[in-house]
Order: structure tokens, then sequence, then C-alpha cells
């Protein structure tokens, strides 16, 4: 346990107390970090099962589950950062790692949530510091030698910072795709069985989904963005219950399917066909607050894959009577702006 853990250790919330019992399983997640990193809000991560928000902090703990499959987030202050699903049999505890994203400027890398022993990914903010600073010491060197800056070193002093660059495409090129091995397991088991929706995460759907059918692909992208405030402040706490915004309810043609805040997909006949995304309030405020509705006509092709992007922006109002950010607070008010997009 290192210094960040002993000051953010995991703390499960109330609601989410299970004890074992004979036939249950358990999910455990490390969420790791390094003593040496530096102080940064976004390390408050929470750890959610089947939509439900169980803990938050670093280090490691584990949920009591039923066996069957079960669905794990990992979501930050802001965002969900990633999504697994896993299976769990009686007596058996699945361990998962997720590292906290290196903290260095510029920064974009998200963690990964995977099978245990984990590897951290470094974030591409170091490439352009590095570029920068190559830069400023070519023209310190260039200055003291008294070399005069013409179109020729001028070009040169470009060479780093393009390089930089280059290194910062590369480097998010391979995040993506260490994101899509993260989730091979769920794209080659899609379509194995008969099923309303088979849960992809960051992968794409497998070729074998479309053998031997003339239905098409119609491949669902859920992400959301959360702002929270804090009587009138922001809230830079972690996320809660009043936080944690429901996966949305989707609906095709009527029939209910499944749905997270990642990516999954559905086989569907050829045609036009109606898609209903159903956006909830937090579940502390769902009964007074009502959920938006968007729905989206998206034509199918048989053999081909159409898909259809959903992003959600929530904005959830807390007041409290109390300094303490863990002190009980009440939602007064939510609002979602809401963006469909389709493409083939």
């Amino acid at each position: 346990m290192n210094s960040w853990e002993k000051q953010w250790p995991p703390t499960p919330f109330p609601d989410a107390r299970v004890r074992p019992a004979v036939g249950t399983g358990g999910i455990a997640v490390r969420i790791r970090t390094k003593s040496r990193d530096i102080a940064q809000f976004s390390k408050l991560f929470t750890v959610g099962i089947d939509d439900r928000p169980v803990w938050w902090g670093l280090g490691r703990m584990i949920a009591v589950v039923e066996p069957g499959e079960h669905l794990v987030e990992v979501r930050g202050r802001l965002a969900v950062e990633s999504t697994r699903r896993v299976r769990v049999a009686a007596g058996e505890i699945v361990e998962l790692d997720f590292w906290t994203p290196a903290a260095s400027f510029g920064s974009s890398t998200r963690g990964t949530l995977v099978p245990a022993p984990g590897r951290r990914r470094p974030g591409t903010g170091r490439y352009l510091v590095w570029g920068w600073l190559a830069a400023i010491g070519l023209m310190l060197a260039f200055t003291l030698l008294d070399v005069p800056l013409n179109g020729f070193f001028l070009a040169l002093l470009a060479v780093p910072v393009l390089a930089a660059v280059l290194a910062i495409w590369w480097k998010r090129r391979g995040d993506q795709q260490y994101r899509v091995a993260a989730s091979a397991e769920a794209a080659a088991e899609a379509g194995r069985t008969d099923a309303a929706g088979w849960f992809l995460g960051d992968a794409e759907p497998p070729a074998h989904l479309l053998e031997g059918t003339a239905d098409g692909l119609l491949v669902v992208t859920g992400t959301h963005a959360l702002e929270r405030t804090r009587n009138g402040q922001r809230d830079r706490n972690h996320v809660d219950e009043n936080g944690w915004v429901p996966w949305p309810e989707l609906t095709v043609d009527g029939v209910q399917r499944p749905l997270s805040w990642q990516t999954w997909c559905y086989r569907l006949p050829p045609g036009e066909h109606d898609v209903t995304f159903t956006v909830r309030p937090p579940r502390p405020a769902a009964e007074r607050f009502a959920a938006e509705q968007v729905t989206r006509r998206v034509t199918v092709t048989a053999g081909r894959v159409t898909r259809l992007g959903l992003h959600v922006a929530a904005r959830v109002v807390t007041r409290s009577a109390y300094a303490n950010p863990e002190a009980y607070a009440e939602i007064t008010g939510f609002t979602v702006t809401t963006s469909c997009t389709a493409r083939s």
C-alpha cells in the first residue's frame, strides 16, 4: 500500500455492502497507482458492477456477487474510463486490475480494466514536452554558436516538435489497439449464443456475426460526459450515487435491448428500424426528474454494419448543509443534452 492508497483507501458505498454467502462469488478490482505520481483529482475513481456504484478509492476491494455474467465499470469524475464483462462461478474470485492513467502534461490516456496483473500505459504529454525542450535547446545552441537563423535552421527547429507530434499519434494508436485487445474476448464470444445483444467493449464486431444470415448489424456506442456542482461550486469529489448516471435504456422497434456506456451490437433484419434511447436520472432522484428520450430511425442493410452513437452530456446539481464533501447531499437539478449520430 503506497501513500496514495493510504490517503484514499477503498471505501464501499452503504447500499453496496453485501455479506458473503454460500454459493456466491466475488469480483476483486484493484485501482493501482504509484507513490511518485503527482497529486491529481482524476485519481478519484469509482467502481461499479451491473450499473450500481460499489466502492471508490485506490487499492483493492472485493465485491460479493451472484454467479453468472457481470459488467464491471471504472468511472472517473467526468466519464466512464473502462468497462469489462466477467463471468463468476460460485466460490470464485475474479481478479481485475486498473492502472490510473499516468499524469503528464497534455495526456489524454485512459485507464483500461484488464485481468490481473495489468500493466500501466504512460501518457502522451511527455513527448510534446520533450519536443519543445529539444527545439529550445537547438535554438540556444544556435545562438551560442552565432549561427544565423535562416529558413533552413528554422525548419530544423521544427523537426523535434514534428517528431513529438508523430510520437503522440503513434502512442495513441497503440493505446487504442491495447483497449481493443482487452475486449477481444467479448468480441470473440459475441453471437455464439442467441441473445438480444452482445457486449463488445472497445472491440469491433466479429465477422462471424454475419455468416450464414441475411441480417445486418447495428452497432451502438453509448458515451457520456458528466458535470457536477455542489452548493454552487464545481464538485471535484469522486462519483457517488448522486453522480452515477445509469445506463441508457434501448428499444429497437419497441423491443428492449441491453446497453451500457460502451459498445454493443445487435443482429437485425434489413430495413428501417426505430431506435429509442431513454436517459434516466441518478437513482436517488429517479422519482423527481423525468427521463429524456431520443428516437432515431436507422436503415440496416443485409451483410453490412450500421453504426449509431449516443453521447449524453449530463449535469447534476446537488445541495448540502454540510461542508464535508462526503456528507449527505440532495439532488436539486438534473439536465441532459443528447446527440445521436448514425453512419454506415
